[in-house]
Protein backbone atom coordinates (compact mmCIF):
# COMPACT_ATOMS: atom_id res chain seq x y z
CA UNK A 1 0.00 0.00 0.00
CA UNK A 2 1.74 3.27 -0.82
CA UNK A 3 1.23 6.38 1.74
CA UNK A 4 -0.61 9.08 0.96
CA UNK A 5 0.72 12.44 1.90
CA UNK A 6 -1.51 14.09 4.70
CA UNK A 7 -2.27 17.41 6.18
CA UNK A 8 -4.15 18.66 8.90
CA UNK A 9 -7.85 19.25 8.49
CA UNK A 10 -8.19 22.65 6.69
CA UNK A 11 -12.26 22.48 6.38
CA UNK A 12 -15.31 23.93 7.26
CA UNK A 13 -17.50 21.06 7.63
CA UNK A 14 -17.58 17.42 6.91
CA UNK A 15 -20.57 16.16 4.32
CA UNK A 16 -21.17 12.55 4.26
CA UNK A 17 -22.68 11.84 0.55
CA UNK A 18 -24.16 8.16 0.55
CA UNK A 19 -24.98 6.60 -3.35
CA UNK A 20 -25.79 4.08 -5.20
CA UNK A 21 -23.88 3.36 -8.44
CA UNK A 22 -26.10 3.14 -11.36
CA UNK A 23 -25.40 3.18 -15.08
CA UNK A 24 -22.51 3.62 -17.37
CA UNK A 25 -21.68 7.39 -18.68
CA UNK A 26 -18.78 8.29 -20.51
CA UNK A 27 -19.37 11.50 -21.29
CA UNK A 28 -17.21 14.89 -19.46
CA UNK A 29 -20.00 15.39 -16.87
CA UNK A 30 -22.54 13.05 -15.27
CA UNK A 31 -24.14 12.21 -11.73
CA UNK A 32 -22.55 11.31 -8.84
CA UNK A 33 -23.66 8.18 -8.87
CA UNK A 34 -23.01 6.90 -12.54
CA UNK A 35 -20.28 5.29 -13.42
CA UNK A 36 -16.75 7.10 -15.25
CA UNK A 37 -16.02 3.29 -16.53
CA UNK A 38 -15.25 -0.05 -15.87
CA UNK A 39 -15.25 -3.50 -17.33
CA UNK A 40 -17.46 -6.86 -16.36
CA UNK A 41 -19.79 -5.14 -14.84
CA UNK A 42 -23.69 -6.63 -14.67
CA UNK A 43 -27.33 -4.62 -13.75
CA UNK A 44 -28.75 -8.44 -12.94
CA UNK A 45 -28.75 -7.43 -9.38
CA UNK A 46 -29.29 -3.31 -9.32
CA UNK A 47 -29.30 -1.41 -7.65
CA UNK A 48 -26.22 -3.13 -6.16
CA UNK A 49 -23.32 -3.37 -8.82
CA UNK A 50 -21.99 -6.76 -9.92
CA UNK A 51 -19.94 -8.82 -11.91
CA UNK A 52 -21.01 -10.51 -15.55
CA UNK A 53 -21.89 -13.95 -14.99
CA UNK A 54 -18.85 -16.83 -16.26
CA UNK A 55 -18.42 -17.45 -19.41
CA UNK A 56 -16.93 -21.53 -20.53
CA UNK A 57 -15.04 -21.88 -23.22
CA UNK A 58 -16.38 -24.93 -24.71
CA UNK A 59 -14.52 -25.11 -27.56
CA UNK A 60 -11.64 -23.91 -30.29
CA UNK A 61 -12.00 -23.42 -33.67
CA UNK A 62 -9.74 -22.45 -36.35
CA UNK A 63 -10.30 -19.66 -38.63
CA UNK A 64 -13.90 -18.71 -37.16
CA UNK A 65 -15.93 -16.37 -40.13
CA UNK A 66 -19.48 -17.10 -38.68
CA UNK A 67 -21.95 -19.14 -35.51
CA UNK A 68 -25.83 -19.28 -36.08
CA UNK A 69 -28.15 -21.92 -34.49
CA UNK A 70 -31.10 -24.00 -35.80
CA UNK A 71 -33.07 -26.75 -34.41
CA UNK A 72 -30.94 -26.86 -31.36
CA UNK A 73 -27.82 -27.39 -32.50
CA UNK A 74 -24.48 -24.82 -32.97
CA UNK A 75 -23.58 -24.99 -36.57
CA UNK A 76 -20.39 -22.10 -37.72
CA UNK A 77 -17.81 -21.47 -40.26
CA UNK A 78 -14.65 -22.47 -39.53
CA UNK A 79 -11.98 -21.06 -42.74
CA UNK A 80 -13.81 -23.31 -45.88
CA UNK A 81 -15.93 -25.50 -43.97
CA UNK A 82 -19.21 -25.48 -42.46
CA UNK A 83 -20.14 -27.26 -39.42
CA UNK A 84 -23.38 -28.41 -38.27
CA UNK A 85 -23.70 -30.08 -34.13
CA UNK A 86 -19.45 -30.17 -34.38
CA UNK A 87 -19.55 -32.23 -37.94
CA UNK A 88 -18.55 -30.82 -41.05
CA UNK A 89 -21.41 -30.83 -43.39
CA UNK A 90 -19.90 -28.97 -46.73
CA UNK A 91 -17.62 -26.32 -48.22
CA UNK A 92 -18.31 -22.44 -47.99
CA UNK A 93 -15.88 -19.44 -49.11
CA UNK A 94 -13.91 -17.97 -46.38
CA UNK A 95 -15.99 -15.05 -45.02
CA UNK A 96 -18.59 -13.89 -43.09
CA UNK A 97 -21.87 -15.01 -43.54
CA UNK A 98 -25.54 -14.43 -43.39
CA UNK A 99 -27.59 -17.65 -42.40
CA UNK A 100 -31.09 -18.24 -41.11
CA UNK A 101 -33.35 -21.38 -40.95
CA UNK A 102 -35.84 -22.14 -42.94
CA UNK A 103 -38.71 -24.48 -43.38
CA UNK A 104 -35.30 -26.95 -41.73
CA UNK A 105 -32.73 -25.74 -44.12
CA UNK A 106 -29.76 -23.29 -43.03
CA UNK A 107 -28.81 -20.69 -45.75
CA UNK A 108 -26.23 -19.53 -46.17
CA UNK A 109 -25.82 -16.18 -47.70
CA UNK A 110 -23.35 -15.12 -49.66
CA UNK A 111 -22.53 -18.68 -51.08
CA UNK A 112 -26.03 -19.41 -52.15
CA UNK A 113 -25.29 -22.64 -50.53
CA UNK A 114 -28.19 -24.50 -48.02
CA UNK A 115 -27.83 -27.42 -45.18
CA UNK A 116 -31.10 -29.85 -44.42
CA UNK A 117 -30.73 -30.77 -41.08
CA UNK A 118 -33.64 -33.00 -41.54
CA UNK A 119 -31.98 -34.97 -44.68
CA UNK A 120 -28.47 -34.49 -43.98
CA UNK A 121 -28.32 -32.61 -47.56
CA UNK A 122 -25.95 -29.79 -48.32
CA UNK A 123 -25.99 -28.26 -51.26
CA UNK A 124 -26.29 -25.49 -53.90
CA UNK A 125 -29.52 -22.53 -53.97
CA UNK A 126 -30.86 -22.53 -57.44
CA UNK A 127 -29.93 -24.89 -60.80
CA UNK A 128 -29.01 -22.19 -63.38
CA UNK A 129 -27.21 -19.00 -64.13
CA UNK A 130 -29.45 -15.83 -63.07
CA UNK A 131 -31.78 -14.32 -63.99
CA UNK A 132 -32.64 -18.13 -65.24
CA UNK A 133 -36.33 -18.98 -63.35
CA UNK A 134 -35.47 -20.94 -60.29
CA UNK A 135 -31.51 -19.46 -59.99
CA UNK A 136 -30.94 -17.95 -56.96
CA UNK A 137 -29.45 -13.81 -57.45
CA UNK A 138 -26.02 -12.35 -55.90
CA UNK A 139 -26.85 -11.99 -52.15
CA UNK A 140 -25.40 -10.63 -49.29
CA UNK A 141 -28.18 -10.06 -46.60
CA UNK A 142 -30.96 -12.81 -45.99
CA UNK A 143 -34.18 -12.91 -43.59
CA UNK A 144 -37.01 -14.79 -43.78
CA UNK A 145 -40.68 -13.96 -43.43
CA UNK A 146 -44.08 -15.70 -43.31
CA UNK A 147 -43.14 -19.00 -45.43
CA UNK A 148 -40.46 -16.77 -48.22
CA UNK A 149 -37.20 -15.95 -47.79
CA UNK A 150 -35.71 -12.36 -48.40
CA UNK A 151 -32.48 -10.69 -49.33
CA UNK A 152 -30.69 -7.69 -50.13
CA UNK A 153 -27.76 -7.04 -52.58
CA UNK A 154 -26.47 -3.50 -53.71
CA UNK A 155 -29.83 -1.46 -54.44
CA UNK A 156 -31.35 -4.96 -54.91
CA UNK A 157 -34.09 -6.47 -52.70
CA UNK A 158 -35.32 -9.51 -53.57
CA UNK A 159 -38.34 -11.95 -52.63
CA UNK A 160 -38.64 -16.05 -53.17
CA UNK A 161 -41.82 -17.68 -54.58
CA UNK A 162 -44.16 -18.99 -51.66
CA UNK A 163 -42.63 -21.66 -49.70
CA UNK A 164 -39.28 -21.78 -51.65
CA UNK A 165 -35.82 -21.51 -50.87
CA UNK A 166 -33.99 -21.89 -54.45
CA UNK A 167 -36.72 -20.34 -56.62
CA UNK A 168 -35.87 -16.78 -56.96
CA UNK A 169 -36.67 -15.62 -60.58
CA UNK A 170 -40.09 -17.17 -61.22
CA UNK A 171 -42.69 -14.65 -62.70
CA UNK A 172 -45.78 -16.25 -63.29
CA UNK A 173 -47.97 -13.47 -62.30
CA UNK A 174 -49.84 -15.02 -59.76
CA UNK A 175 -49.48 -14.59 -55.72
CA UNK A 176 -46.70 -17.55 -55.72
CA UNK A 177 -44.47 -15.06 -57.51
CA UNK A 178 -40.73 -14.65 -56.43
CA UNK A 179 -40.40 -10.53 -56.46
CA UNK A 180 -37.13 -8.04 -57.13
CA UNK A 181 -37.07 -4.62 -57.09
CA UNK A 182 -34.19 -1.54 -57.12
CA UNK A 183 -34.05 0.72 -54.60
CA UNK A 184 -32.09 3.74 -55.49
CA UNK A 185 -31.78 6.25 -52.71
CA UNK A 186 -27.59 6.38 -52.69
CA UNK A 187 -25.38 3.32 -50.83
CA UNK A 188 -25.55 -0.20 -50.91
CA UNK A 189 -28.19 -2.39 -48.60
CA UNK A 190 -26.34 -3.26 -45.39
CA UNK A 191 -29.17 -5.50 -43.64
CA UNK A 192 -32.03 -7.15 -43.36
CA UNK A 193 -34.21 -8.47 -40.91
CA UNK A 194 -38.10 -9.67 -40.42
CA UNK A 195 -39.56 -7.23 -37.60
CA UNK A 196 -43.53 -7.12 -36.46
CA UNK A 197 -44.92 -8.99 -39.28
CA UNK A 198 -43.11 -7.58 -42.70
CA UNK A 199 -39.75 -6.92 -43.16
CA UNK A 200 -36.79 -4.44 -42.36
CA UNK A 201 -33.92 -3.24 -44.48
CA UNK A 202 -31.34 -1.08 -44.45
CA UNK A 203 -28.87 0.97 -46.16
CA UNK A 204 -26.10 3.47 -44.35
CA UNK A 205 -28.30 6.46 -44.38
CA UNK A 206 -32.08 4.86 -45.19
CA UNK A 207 -34.39 2.81 -43.34
CA UNK A 208 -36.81 0.70 -45.38
CA UNK A 209 -39.86 -1.19 -44.33
CA UNK A 210 -41.66 -3.56 -46.76
CA UNK A 211 -45.11 -4.10 -46.36
CA UNK A 212 -47.31 -6.65 -47.90
CA UNK A 213 -48.21 -10.38 -48.14
CA UNK A 214 -47.81 -11.19 -51.59
CA UNK A 215 -45.66 -9.55 -54.44
CA UNK A 216 -48.69 -8.17 -56.05
CA UNK A 217 -49.62 -6.10 -52.57
CA UNK A 218 -45.98 -5.38 -51.66
CA UNK A 219 -44.67 -1.79 -51.00
CA UNK A 220 -41.26 -0.43 -50.07
CA UNK A 221 -41.83 2.68 -47.45
CA UNK A 222 -38.78 5.12 -46.21
CA UNK A 223 -38.86 5.17 -43.18
CA UNK A 224 -36.10 7.81 -42.45
CA UNK A 225 -32.83 9.01 -43.58
CA UNK A 226 -31.01 6.95 -40.66
CA UNK A 227 -30.20 3.95 -41.40
CA UNK A 228 -27.58 0.48 -40.43
CA UNK A 229 -23.72 0.81 -40.92
CA UNK A 230 -23.52 -2.91 -39.96
CA UNK A 231 -26.60 -5.29 -40.28
CA UNK A 232 -24.85 -7.56 -37.85
CA UNK A 233 -25.65 -5.29 -35.32
CA UNK A 234 -29.81 -5.66 -35.53
CA UNK A 235 -31.05 -7.43 -32.67
CA UNK A 236 -34.47 -7.44 -31.91
CA UNK A 237 -35.33 -7.55 -27.63
CA UNK A 238 -38.95 -6.65 -26.17
CA UNK A 239 -40.44 -6.36 -29.57
CA UNK A 240 -37.50 -3.34 -30.30
CA UNK A 241 -35.17 -3.29 -32.93
CA UNK A 242 -32.04 -2.66 -32.42
CA UNK A 243 -29.40 -1.55 -34.68
CA UNK A 244 -25.77 0.51 -35.26
CA UNK A 245 -26.22 3.90 -37.10
CA UNK A 246 -23.39 6.24 -38.24
CA UNK A 247 -24.36 8.13 -34.92
CA UNK A 248 -24.81 4.94 -32.40
CA UNK A 249 -27.13 2.65 -31.32
CA UNK A 250 -30.64 3.55 -31.87
CA UNK A 251 -34.04 1.90 -30.69
CA UNK A 252 -36.76 1.40 -32.60
CA UNK A 253 -39.94 0.41 -32.26
CA UNK A 254 -42.12 2.20 -34.58
CA UNK A 255 -42.02 6.41 -35.68
CA UNK A 256 -38.71 6.99 -35.94
CA UNK A 257 -35.69 5.04 -34.34
CA UNK A 258 -34.31 6.78 -31.28
CA UNK A 259 -30.59 7.09 -30.23
CA UNK A 260 -29.73 5.45 -26.95
CA UNK A 261 -25.90 5.29 -26.99
CA UNK A 262 -25.17 9.13 -26.45
CA UNK A 263 -23.76 7.42 -22.68
CA UNK A 264 -21.31 5.25 -24.29
CA UNK A 265 -19.63 8.48 -25.32
CA UNK A 266 -17.81 6.45 -28.30
CA UNK A 267 -18.04 6.60 -32.52
CA UNK A 268 -18.50 2.81 -33.91
CA UNK A 269 -17.76 1.65 -37.04
CA UNK A 270 -18.95 -2.09 -37.17
CA UNK A 271 -19.89 -4.58 -34.73
CA UNK A 272 -21.67 -7.99 -34.01
CA UNK A 273 -25.00 -7.96 -31.94
CA UNK A 274 -27.59 -10.37 -30.52
CA UNK A 275 -30.55 -10.51 -28.10
CA UNK A 276 -31.11 -12.69 -24.80
CA UNK A 277 -34.56 -11.66 -24.75
CA UNK A 278 -33.48 -8.96 -22.19
CA UNK A 279 -29.95 -8.02 -22.93
CA UNK A 280 -28.58 -6.31 -26.17
CA UNK A 281 -25.35 -7.92 -26.37
CA UNK A 282 -22.92 -5.47 -29.16
CA UNK A 283 -19.15 -6.50 -29.76
CA UNK A 284 -18.51 -2.97 -31.16
CA UNK A 285 -15.46 -1.59 -32.91
CA UNK A 286 -13.79 1.89 -32.79
CA UNK A 287 -12.37 3.36 -35.38
CA UNK A 288 -9.30 2.91 -34.28
CA UNK A 289 -9.82 -0.85 -34.84
CA UNK A 290 -10.20 -1.37 -31.19
CA UNK A 291 -13.46 -3.46 -30.33
CA UNK A 292 -15.57 -3.14 -27.07
CA UNK A 293 -18.61 -5.32 -25.44
CA UNK A 294 -21.61 -3.21 -24.09
CA UNK A 295 -24.26 -4.47 -23.06
CA UNK A 296 -27.64 -2.69 -22.41
CA UNK A 297 -30.24 -3.41 -20.46
CA UNK A 298 -33.53 -2.76 -22.03
CA UNK A 299 -35.41 -3.26 -18.39
CA UNK A 300 -33.15 -0.74 -17.01
CA UNK A 301 -32.69 1.28 -20.09
CA UNK A 302 -28.69 1.69 -19.09
CA UNK A 303 -25.90 0.86 -20.32
CA UNK A 304 -22.29 -1.64 -18.60
CA UNK A 305 -19.83 -2.66 -20.14
CA UNK A 306 -17.89 -5.95 -20.29
CA UNK A 307 -14.43 -6.23 -21.75
CA UNK A 308 -12.45 -6.23 -25.08
CA UNK A 309 -14.32 -8.99 -26.52
CA UNK A 310 -14.12 -9.19 -30.30
CA UNK A 311 -16.93 -11.14 -31.45
CA UNK A 312 -17.42 -13.16 -35.14
CA UNK A 313 -20.79 -14.14 -34.20
CA UNK A 314 -23.67 -14.78 -31.51
CA UNK A 315 -26.05 -17.67 -31.79
CA UNK A 316 -28.49 -18.90 -28.87
CA UNK A 317 -29.66 -22.26 -27.52
CA UNK A 318 -32.36 -22.73 -24.90
CA UNK A 319 -32.06 -19.53 -23.79
CA UNK A 320 -28.48 -19.96 -23.25
CA UNK A 321 -25.86 -17.74 -25.19
CA UNK A 322 -22.99 -18.44 -27.04
CA UNK A 323 -20.09 -16.14 -28.54
CA UNK A 324 -17.75 -17.12 -31.13
CA UNK A 325 -14.57 -14.75 -30.72
CA UNK A 326 -11.95 -13.64 -33.57
CA UNK A 327 -9.22 -15.93 -32.07
CA UNK A 328 -11.96 -19.31 -32.43
CA UNK A 329 -12.77 -19.47 -28.69
CA UNK A 330 -16.34 -20.47 -28.37
CA UNK A 331 -17.92 -19.52 -25.32
CA UNK A 332 -21.00 -20.54 -23.21
CA UNK A 333 -22.19 -17.61 -21.19
CA UNK A 334 -23.51 -17.93 -17.62
CA UNK A 335 -21.62 -20.93 -17.28
CA UNK A 336 -18.66 -22.32 -16.18
CA UNK A 337 -16.32 -21.44 -12.90
CA UNK A 338 -14.53 -18.61 -14.32
CA UNK A 339 -12.90 -15.81 -11.81
CA UNK A 340 -14.10 -12.74 -13.03
CA UNK A 341 -11.83 -9.51 -12.98
CA UNK A 342 -14.21 -6.47 -12.51
CA UNK A 343 -14.02 -2.84 -11.76
CA UNK A 344 -15.84 0.53 -11.15
CA UNK A 345 -14.01 3.63 -12.08
CA UNK A 346 -16.09 6.79 -10.24
CA UNK A 347 -16.33 10.32 -12.03
CA UNK A 348 -14.29 13.34 -10.64
CA UNK A 349 -15.91 14.72 -7.71
CA UNK A 350 -15.74 18.30 -7.28
CA UNK A 351 -18.47 18.21 -4.57
CA UNK A 352 -20.56 21.56 -5.97
CA UNK A 353 -17.38 23.97 -4.69
CA UNK A 354 -14.81 25.65 -6.25
CA UNK A 355 -12.39 25.70 -4.07
CA UNK A 356 -9.82 22.77 -2.81
CA UNK A 357 -11.32 20.03 -0.08
CA UNK A 358 -9.55 16.85 1.86
CA UNK A 359 -11.40 13.70 1.45
CA UNK A 360 -11.68 12.42 4.30
CA UNK A 361 -13.24 9.34 4.62
CA UNK A 362 -14.99 6.59 2.81
CA UNK A 363 -17.34 3.70 3.34
CA UNK A 364 -17.80 0.72 1.19
CA UNK A 365 -21.24 -1.36 1.77
CA UNK A 366 -20.79 -4.73 0.11
CA UNK A 367 -21.12 -8.26 0.44
CA UNK A 368 -17.96 -10.40 -0.63
CA UNK A 369 -17.88 -13.78 -1.49
CA UNK A 370 -15.10 -16.26 0.59
CA UNK A 371 -11.99 -15.94 -1.51
CA UNK A 372 -12.81 -12.29 -3.59
CA UNK A 373 -10.93 -9.57 -2.95
CA UNK A 374 -11.34 -5.87 -3.15
CA UNK A 375 -8.98 -2.77 -3.65
CA UNK A 376 -9.91 0.42 -3.60
CA UNK A 377 -7.99 3.36 -5.22
CA UNK A 378 -7.54 6.95 -4.87
CA UNK A 379 -6.85 9.97 -7.38
CA UNK A 380 -6.72 13.38 -6.41
CA UNK A 381 -6.04 16.23 -9.52
CA UNK A 382 -5.82 13.35 -11.35
CA UNK A 383 -2.74 11.76 -10.45
CA UNK A 384 -2.06 8.51 -10.16
CA UNK A 385 -4.35 6.00 -8.35
CA UNK A 386 -3.01 5.21 -4.95
CA UNK A 387 -4.48 2.16 -3.26
CA UNK A 388 -6.22 3.12 0.38
CA UNK A 389 -7.92 -0.14 1.43
CA UNK A 390 -7.63 -4.13 0.50
CA UNK A 391 -11.16 -5.56 1.44
CA UNK A 392 -10.90 -9.44 2.17
CA UNK A 393 -12.97 -10.74 4.65
CA UNK A 394 -16.24 -12.30 3.23
CA UNK A 395 -19.67 -11.87 3.82
CA UNK A 396 -21.62 -8.40 4.47
CA UNK A 397 -19.72 -5.29 5.61
CA UNK A 398 -19.73 -2.08 5.88
CA UNK A 399 -15.92 -1.38 5.39
CA UNK A 400 -14.38 2.03 6.37
CA UNK A 401 -11.34 3.57 5.04
CA UNK A 402 -10.23 6.78 6.74
CA UNK A 403 -7.46 8.48 5.54
CA UNK A 404 -6.10 12.20 5.00
CA UNK A 405 -4.97 13.56 1.61
CA UNK A 406 -3.08 16.72 -0.06
CA UNK A 407 -5.53 18.95 -0.87
CA UNK A 408 -6.88 19.22 -4.43
CA UNK A 409 -9.67 20.51 -6.60
CA UNK A 410 -11.32 17.41 -7.66
CA UNK A 411 -10.85 13.71 -6.75
CA UNK A 412 -12.48 10.09 -7.88
CA UNK A 413 -12.04 6.08 -6.40
CA UNK A 414 -11.40 2.95 -8.83
CA UNK A 415 -12.76 -0.01 -7.31
CA UNK A 416 -11.14 -3.36 -8.68
CA UNK A 417 -12.63 -6.80 -7.44
CA UNK A 418 -11.45 -10.41 -8.21
CA UNK A 419 -14.54 -12.59 -7.96
CA UNK A 420 -18.13 -12.57 -6.73
CA UNK A 421 -19.14 -9.24 -4.78
CA UNK A 422 -21.82 -7.32 -4.24
CA UNK A 423 -21.88 -3.13 -3.74
CA UNK A 424 -24.52 -2.10 -2.29
CA UNK A 425 -23.52 0.84 -1.18
CA UNK A 426 -21.15 4.08 -1.45
CA UNK A 427 -20.12 6.97 0.78
CA UNK A 428 -17.29 9.25 0.97
CA UNK A 429 -17.02 11.88 3.26
CA UNK A 430 -15.03 15.02 2.79
CA UNK A 431 -14.13 18.43 4.32
CA UNK A 432 -14.26 21.79 2.32
CA UNK A 433 -10.81 23.78 2.34
CA UNK A 434 -10.32 27.21 1.35
CA UNK A 435 -10.23 28.61 -2.07
CA UNK A 436 -6.82 28.30 -2.69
Amino acid sequence: MLNIPTVGSLGNKAKPIIQAFTQLNKRETIADEEIADGKNLSSELFPEMTCRPSRELINTIALPNALFSANNKLCYVSGTNFYYDGIVKGAVTASTKSMVDFNGKIIIMPDKKYYDYITGIFGVIGGGAYPVAGSCPDIDFVASHANRLYGVKGNNFYGTSLGEYNDWTTFAGDNLDAYAVDLVEPGQFTGIVAYQQHIVMWKPDYFFENYGSYPAQYQQQQICEIGCIDGRTAAEVNNRLYFLGRRGIYEYGGGLPSLISETLNETFIAGVAYSDGRRYYISAQRADGTWKLYVYDTWRAMWLPEDDLQVVGFAGIDNVTYALAVGGELYKFNSGTEVVDWEIKTKNFDDGTMGRKNVSGLKVQVELDEGSLIDIYLSVDNMAYNLIKSISQYGYNNIAATFRVQRGQRYKFKIVVKGIARIRGFRREFVVGGDI
